[in-house]
């Protein structure tokens, strides 16, 4: 993902806002990428190998998900 820089002016006043902390440009873009990385790798979706590899060991969560929406 490319960061623009309004994207890293915003990401400073939400910084600035939250903690009270300035962040200088430079400092402001690496924690923004390092954030970014890490939502990327943390919302990977699975491939349907991984689920089945997962239903194998764990039972079938897909059934289970389905009956418990369906209980609501």
């Amino acid at each position: 993902m490319e960061l623009t820089d309004t994207d890293i002016a915003k990401f400073q006043r939400i910084f600035r806002k939250l903690y009270g902390i300035e962040l200088d440009r430079d400092n402001a873009y690496r924690l923004l990428a390092r954030m970014v990385r890490q939502v990327e790798l943390v919302y990977q979706p699975i491939t349907q190998e991984q689920l089945d590899r997962y239903n194998d060991e764990n039972g079938n969560v897909q059934n289970e998900q389905s009956r418990a929406a369906s209980d609501c």
